[in-house]
């Protein structure tokens, strides 16, 4: 693998620069241990950060924030991942988003027991299901109702999408949002956690984090203004694509960039901030270790009972058996936080994704340690990896390695089927398609609007006929036919055969246009359908033409 290569040699000549002979040698084997996992798996950037008895003992940056954007093969265009690297940590963001509804509570502004109809009252008649939960069930996600159809509201980012399109978006799922589950995550749940802290307390849900958690804490993340940073600070995401580490979704959106940003300067906060919008570096990371072994000796000052309350697992979500059936790990979910008690060791943790992007963080309170890991890719193996050897040293398990020790047990992990997760091009783009031709121009093109997701084009552009998203630029990509396997089942030029080549290789499933009508009659409306599984559900999208294209 070529981009494979370079991230191998790159990390080959930072480890012989950056070995410390004097630091101990249980973080030497970390740091062999780090570079080995990043050549395995292609990981352009990584950052760790270690604390042990009120302080940081370990924190240290690897490789680089991105991959050249134009070769994808090299490195040495992208800046040095240090401990100050901003990176975003996806949900991880939901434990922030529960402490600050916990400082409301302490302000007496909600209370756990609140349905959301008390500080969102619209959703009385957008959704009568969702507006009877209270702010404890969604932090817990102990809501049985499966919300995620509308996660197209928060991903991809930037996008202009806002909490109106979420209230139209319940009112579309009406009953159907009922599940069999009691507990179901989801990220929906804290999208609408995020709305309560902005009207509970008067600012966006950024401001209030930034000023009353960020700030005393003082930790360096920061939630939507990307542009208030050095493109320098921030890492950016990669993907394996069609054999190759290739960075995706990037922050390259200019200041005053209608994308992401609003024409008259603040930034757009979109609504993914509060379930998964954060960024942190390591150093930031850190102080939350600190501050989650140590409330009462931080600035942020939060009552006892508010914190028990925080940290009580509400719902148990897993048990591991061993194989004479004794459970022998038991996962439970409380606030915004994930417990965990395996064997005679307990923690708290969380981890965090978002495309391209990894984090997790775990703390032992009878230790008194804790870590966390940041990376630029979505190598869920590598992650996993790296907890086990840090988990080790949190509970005071004797770590030893060498490079080659550590590479061997690498490449264990990725034989035995636990790898980088791959995006290969998309569906359609493998099978046998082609451009309209002139009768589906004419059937098919035009303006839709969805109830919730809003005004889309599927209209004819100088490369050819697209699908695009007026509030979700990202959620674009080129309309084509595909050629049926059987020609002589169906007219050729059946707009019921269309697909959309998602432009944004990170949705990882093209889409099936199905139609209203057809035949010679114009369209009228259309659904869609991911070609595979995808991270994606269109199943509550429902697009009615609303005129021709320009």
């Amino acid at each position: 693998m070529q981009g494979g290569e370079a991230v191998s040699a790159t990390l080959k000549r930072e480890s012989a620069v950056n070995k410390d002979r004097h630091q101990p040698s249980e973080f030497q084997a970390v740091d062999d241990a780090a570079y080995a996992t990043m050549r395995q798996f292609f990981i352009p950037g990584l950052a760790l950060v270690f604390v042990k008895d009120g302080r940081v003992v370990y924190q240290k940056g690897f490789g680089l924030t991105e991959l050249n954007s134009e070769l994808k093969t090299e490195l040495h265009h992208g800046s040095p991942v240090d401990s100050a690297t901003l990176f975003k940590v996806g949900s991880i963001s939901k434990s922030i988003t529960a402490l600050a509804l916990a400082l409301l509570v302490q302000e007496g502004k909600v209370k756990w027991n609140d349905p959301l109809s008390r500080h969102i009252p619209e959703l009385n008649e957008a959704n009568p299901l969702v507006a009877k939960l209270t702010i404890r069930q969604i932090l817990s996600h102990q809501t049985g109702l499966d919300l995620d159809r509308l996660e197209p509201l928060l991903w991809p980012q930037p996008n202009q999408f806002q909490f109106e399109n979420l209230v139209a978006g319940l009112n579309v799922l009406g009953e159907s949002v009922k599940d069999g589950n009691l507990f179901k995550y989801s990220n929906l749940n804290y999208a609408l956690a995020g709305e309560i802290v902005r009207r509970a307390s008067g600012l966006s849900y950024g401001e209030f984090v930034q000023h009353r958690i960020f700030k005393p804490l003082d930790m360096g993340c920061i939630v939507s203004d990307k542009n208030s940073v050095s493109r320098a600070r921030l890492a950016q995401p990669h993907m394996l694509i069609a054999g190759a580490a290739q960075m995706v979704r990037p922050d390259d959106e200019p200041a005053g960039d209608p994308v992401g940003r609003r024409a008259d300067g603040p930034a757009h906060e979109g609504l993914d901030a509060a379930p998964g919008g954060i960024r942190c570096d390591a150093q930031a990371m850190g102080k939350w270790l600190l501050f989650q072994l140590s409330p009462r000796t931080s600035r942020l000052k939060i009552a006892d009972a508010i914190w028990k309350d925080i940290h009580s697992g509400l719902v148990v979500t897993r048990t591991v058996f061993d194989d004479a059936l004794r459970p022998i790990e038991v996962e439970a979910y409380g606030l915004g936080i994930q417990f965990v008690v395996a064997g005679d060791e307990f923690r708290f943790d969380h981890y965090g994704g978002v495309a391209g992007m990894l984090a997790y963080y775990a703390v032992y309170p009878s230790r008194g340690t804790g870590f966390a890991i940041l990376m630029n890719m979505n190598a869920v193996a590598a992650r996993k990896l790296l907890i086990e050897r840090l988990a080790g040293l949190a509970t005071s398990k004797k770590l030893t390695g060498s490079p080659v020790h550590a590479a061997r047990a690498v490449r264990a992990l990725a034989f035995s089927g636990a790898t980088v997760t791959a995006i290969e091009p998309g569906i359609a783009a493998s099978m046998r398609t082609k451009d309209l031709d002139a009768k589906s121009d004419e059937k098919l093109l035009g303006l839709y609007q969805d109830a919730w997701f809003g005004h889309v084009s599927l209209c004819r552009t100088s490369n050819g006929a697209a699908f695009t998203s007026l509030l979700s630029p990202r959620f674009s990509g080129r309309l084509m036919m595909i050629n049926s396997t059987e020609p002589e089942s169906e007219p050729k030029s059946a707009p019921n055969r269309m697909t959309i080549l998602w432009d944004d290789q990170a949705i990882n499933s093209d889409a099936v246009i199905n139609v209203a009508g057809i035949g010679n009659a114009r369209v009228q409306g259309f659904t869609l359908t991911p070609l595979a599984e995808s991270d994606f559900d269109f199943s509550a999208m429902n697009f009615q033409r609303i005129g021709d294209c320009p």
